[in-house]
């Protein structure tokens, strides 16, 4: 299970009793599955045991579903994940084989930036740079749209987000340089490119956004 030196759980699921976010989202534990991982003859697997948590985020008639999982050493984990805005951290499950009850710390991305100047990185196509916590990002590529006579065709930025234990999210923004359009967010990441060579490489400016702790209203 996690350390014990996690930080206290914003909330406590057991399945199927939502908990209320505020501005009419709800968190609810969808089901707890446990397996048995056996060991390999050859040692290269050590064997032991996981823990997977399905989470279900609602608003209105949105609905987005993600999975944690908590697995033995020698493993990758998956503790930590995005629902939309906010970010859920996976701290333990108890009672997991009668009554699972999992413990979650809730944050949303705040309006203030962090203290301190945006870091600077640049990468060529096909380079990565670290975020933090493992995190990095990858520079896949520039594309332009194809636009209408009279019009300005976006510079496009490709990018994979990498995190440890799951698989890259592709993602890209569309920008307007020539009209100061240079700026777009990624979670709790706020993104400036200050000069970039089609096709070969980019230079950002990236400043992270404070995160707070949700409290459960639901209580």
């Amino acid at each position: 299970m996690p350390p014990s030196t996690a930080p206290e759980p914003t909330h406590t699921l057991q399945l199927h009793q939502p908990a209320d976010l505020g501005d009419g989202y709800s968190l609810q534990l969808e089901g707890v599955v446990i397996e048995t991982i056996e060991a390999s003859p050859d040692g290269a697997y050590p064997g032991g045991g996981a823990v997977q948590v399905e989470l279900l985020l609602k608003r209105a008639l949105h609905e987005q579903r993600m999975s944690l999982l908590d697995i033995s050493e020698g493993y990758d984990p998956k503790l930590v994940g995005w629902l939309g805005d906010f970010r859920v951290r996976l701290l333990e499950v108890d009672d997991m084989h009668t009554r699972p009850k999992v413990a979650l710390l809730v944050e949303a991305v705040g309006d203030e930036p962090s203290p301190g100047p945006p870091q600077r990185h640049r990468v060529a196509r096909g380079e990565s740079f670290e975020l933090g916590d493992g995190d990095r990002v990858e520079f896949t590529g520039h594309s332009h749209k194809r636009t209408h006579e009279g019009q300005t065709s976006p510079l496009i930025v490709h990018l994979d987000w990498h995190t440890p234990g799951q698989e890259p999210v592709t993602d890209y923004a569309s920008l307007e340089p020539s009209t100061g359009d240079r700026t777009w967010r990624w979670r709790d990441l706020e993104l400036t490119l200050v000069d970039w060579a089609y096709g070969d490489w980019i230079e950002l400016d990236v400043r992270r956004f404070e995160r707070r702790r949700v409290a459960d209203i639901s209580r």
